[in-house]
């Protein structure tokens, strides 16, 4: 019997196998990795985050530009600074936003012709995100509030941005991660405000909708006006939905401000969902 032939093929074997695990670490560095992102310490020095986000991974999902009401409406009183941007995280891991930052982009000044603006000036403000106020980061799917402040309508904010401001008019608000990547973006600074409303009477938010295709942000077929009311009719058994969606403002507020922060939007009856269009 030729001994030398079970012993050449083992060193064959041994030598695919070599091979194949060679292959394996070298196209794992053509793989899509997860960034863990670079670390930032909070202003204290107590405490270091990780930025860990990319491209889409973050979504602006609602913006209540148009302020909170306090009070009945035979005695309401209109907050337009108790404003805030509300963000949802969809990736499949925490993400820290600490350090993140918040562009707000306004046309300051502009005289309209069919189609096309002249004499626009463009202002641009920057937030950068403080750390959260729970000290713990972003779940997947959860919502995070960036609010003015946590004594108005909204005390359940995450993070406080005390000089946070909207125009009055067209806006666009950018998401940036700790290195300045972009990560989301929304609104347009030559359009009018894309939905949301305050009517002298009730605020209500501005709210992303669920297309099935094209989601842009920028586009204002993505947004809808909060869509409850309080004449909604309340189901056989639990609560009108328009109640609790807004579970989290502050009871004082919740006669006269329509928003869903820290929660799902409200329905968008304009068709979207169903058709996926855009306009």
């Amino acid at each position: 019997m030729n001994r030398t032939l079970p012993i050449a093929l083992l060193a064959l074997a041994s030598l695919g196998g070599g091979c194949s695990i060679d292959n394996r670490e070298e196209t794992s560095n053509f793989s899509v990795g997860y960034r863990t992102g670079v670390r930032v310490t909070d202003s204290e020095g107590s405490a270091s985050y990780t930025s860990n986000g990319e491209r889409g991974n973050v979504m602006i999902s609602e913006v209540n530009w148009a302020g909170s009401v306090e009070g009945p409406l035979t005695a309401s009183v209109h907050y337009a600074d108790d404003i805030f941007i509300e963000v949802q995280n969809k990736h499949p891991r925490p993400i820290w936003l600490t350090g993140w930052r918040i562009t707000v982009q306004s046309s300051a000044n502009r005289d309209r012709l069919p189609d096309d603006y002249l004499f626009r000036t463009d202002a641009t403000k920057t937030y950068i995100l403080p750390a959260p106020r729970s000290g713990k980061p972003l779940q997947p799917n959860e919502y995070a509030l960036i609010a003015v402040r946590a004594d108005g309508a909204f005390p359940t904010a995450d993070y406080i941005v005390p000089d946070l401001k909207f125009p009055e008019g067209s806006f666009a608000i950018d998401l940036y991660d700790i290195d300045e990547r972009i990560i989301e973006g929304m609104g347009d600074i030559h359009k009018e405000r894309f939905a949301g409303s305050w009517d002298l009477v009730t605020a209500r938010s501005m709210e992303r909708s669920q297309s099935l295709f094209g989601n842009s942000g920028s586009v204002d077929g993505s947004w809808h006006s909060y869509s409850g009311n309080d004449f909604d009719l309340a189901p056989a058994t639990g609560p009108r939905l328009h109640d609790a969606l807004r579970v989290n403002i502050a009871e004082a507020y919740r006669p006269l401000t329509f928003a869903t922060p820290g929660l799902p939007n409200s329905p968008d009856y304009a068709g979207i969902i169903s058709s996926g269009a855009e306009d």
